[in-house]
């Protein structure tokens, strides 16, 4: 459930072309100390939890698919374009037609709509997320990659 044409500007160009540099790359911008010090309390508990465990298919989720790959923003993005919108609201027809051949199917065969969405959509939909966040957070932190710990941008890693 992702609109190609922002997954490719995110991933291949913001991403790849500016990988972990702060400001242009979109995934797990670290902060220093003074950086994360300043933020309000909510997002540093946020910031907290993304970080932990159990947080990183929450990351994906709100920070990357929400806000980045699912009609995001000028402000999320840098740009609006047309093509951003129409892939957008393609991917939101296709989760349309998902769940309705989901109700078709509990229909036809007598069960629970809820209890099928919730298999059919709902938990595919949170494994990816969570999957995503895993790999993201494990590609994007290492104090060896530049601008993690004192790479090119010069910060440290995230609160610990």
């Amino acid at each position: 459930m992702t609109a190609f044409s922002l997954w490719e500007v995110g991933h291949n160009t913001a991403h790849h072309g500016f990988n972990n540099l702060k400001g242009r790359d979109q995934v797990w911008a670290p902060f220093s100390k003074a950086e994360f010090d300043t933020l309000p309390r909510y997002r540093q508990s946020l910031e907290r939890l993304y970080r932990s465990g159990l947080g990183w298919g929450a990351y994906y989720l709100v920070e990357m698919w929400w806000k980045k790959l699912f009609f995001a923003s000028r402000k999320e993005i840098g740009s609006s374009r047309r093509k951003y919108k129409l892939d957008s609201l393609l991917v939101s027809a296709g989760a349309l037609l998902w769940l309705g051949a989901v109700a078709l199917v509990a229909r036809s065969t007598g069960q629970s709509f809820l209890l099928l969405a919730t298999l059919a959509v709902v938990v595919p939909f949170l494994l990816w997320n969570g999957i995503m966040g895993f790999v993201v957070y494990l590609h994007h932190t290492s104090r060896r990659l530049p601008g993690s710990r004192t790479g090119r941008n010069g910060s440290a890693n995230g609160p610990t």
